[in-house]
């Protein structure tokens, strides 16, 4: 049971690490209405397209 614990606690962090980072982004955009903050592009799976299209849309309102 604790190996189970394990293993998915180490493959957690990679799916929810990047959502964490993008949310606190977000947050950090409406609280200070800047928009001109960039999430941070790590990779170029799935996460970084979702990165790179947030970024996209604060384009537009910039």
């Amino acid at each position: 049971m604790s190996l189970a614990f394990f293993l998915a606690s180490r493959f957690q962090r990679p799916i929810s690490r990047p959502l964490v980072n993008l949310v606190q982004t977000a947050k950090a955009v409406s609280i200070a209405a800047d928009y001109s903050v960039r999430a941070n592009l790590q990779n170029r799976d799935e996460f970084g397209l979702l990165v790179s299209a947030f970024n996209e849309m604060l384009d537009e309102f910039g």
